[in-house]
């Protein structure tokens, strides 16, 4: 029926012939463009054009609803010089700081004349506090802890956690939990100090081992909310370890000492003497064998 045909819009992209009341094509979805410009039309709405695009449509204000670019772009306003130059001269002719507090303590209210006047607290307050603090530096600096370290654990930023102080530098340090399920492994910088921070509360194994040192333990508790600190009054003492080539060095200064006066009377005789001497020495904890040593020897 030819009526019914001038009562459809048809879609400028496929074509498809849709109702009049409609604003989108309902074969692709596109926007009929003759149903929306008549509403706009009937609206009273003109479409903005983009400047990038060249595209227009009403919803167009700031920024281009199909690119994205910026249409309406902010005008910031100079400011005026003639203001500023008049505000300027207004803040140069305020009188000056002197005539204002005179004004301000002529309003005050009249004191008596035989009214006491309050002594100053600021400066007995300042000399008790410098004496203070003279008293303080003063005892950090006789008692036998270093006061470095007590200066670093009193300004700390670090309030929780655990600090560990060493006698030698570069000390490897292994934490281990009483349950033995969590390690910790460190090693102390160059002034053998280590700091620890996020450490679970609780009782640790603490050990402390270096190439050429034995090897220390330290069972220690860590407590939550406070700074833990371990070898703070004195560090954890590292001795040197015992070697193999300083054990055979030892034994042969011993046993030449021991033999100052005894004559090689013959090869035999000279060999089972420093043999002796030097097992004897390997062992000094038991005097019977020196002197049996000696004995043979004399």
């Amino acid at each position: 029926m030819p009526g019914a045909a001038t009562n459809t819009i048809s879609c400028g992209s496929c074509g498809s012939a849709n109702a009049p009341d409609m604003s989108f094509c309902l074969s692709c979805g596109k926007v009929l463009s003759a149903r929306m410009a008549a509403l706009r039309k009937a609206r009273g709405v003109k479409k903005r054009e983009c400047t990038s695009c060249k595209r227009s449509d009403e919803l167009n204000n700031r920024y281009c609803i199909f690119c994205g670019a910026e249409i309406q772009k902010r005008q910031l306003n100079q400011s005026n010089s003639d203001a500023l130059e008049k505000f300027t001269q207004e803040v140069s002719s305020v009188q000056d700081r002197r005539a204002m507090l005179d004004r301000v303590e002529a309003a005050r209210a009249p004191e008596k004349a035989d009214s006491a006047k309050r002594p100053g607290l600021l400066g007995p307050f300042l000399l008790y506090a410098g004496l203070g603090i003279a008293t303080a530096i003063g005892v950090a600096l006789l008692t036998p802890v270093n006061f470095g370290q007590s200066w670093l654990a009193l300004t700390s930023p670090v309030k929780d956690g655990l600090v560990v102080y060493t006698s030698e530098p570069f000390v490897d340090v292994v934490l281990q939990a009483a349950d033995k399920k969590h390690y910790l492994l460190g090693s102390t910088g160059k002034g053998g100090s280590l700091q620890v921070a996020d450490i679970m509360p609780g009782r640790y194994l603490a050990r402390f081992s270096k190439s050429g040192y034995e090897t220390v333990s330290q069972s220690l508790e860590v407590k939550k909310g406070r700074l833990n600190l371990l070898g703070f009054d004195s560090p954890v003492q590292l001795d040197k370890a015992f070697t193999a080539d300083a054990a055979s060095s030892s034994s042969a200064d011993g046993a030449s000492s021991l033999l100052p006066n005894v004559a090689p009377s013959s090869t035999s005789s000279s060999t089972s003497s420093q043999t002796t001497s030097a097992s004897s020495l390997s062992s000094p904890s038991h005097p019977s064998s020196v002197s049996s040593a000696t004995g043979a020897n004399q």
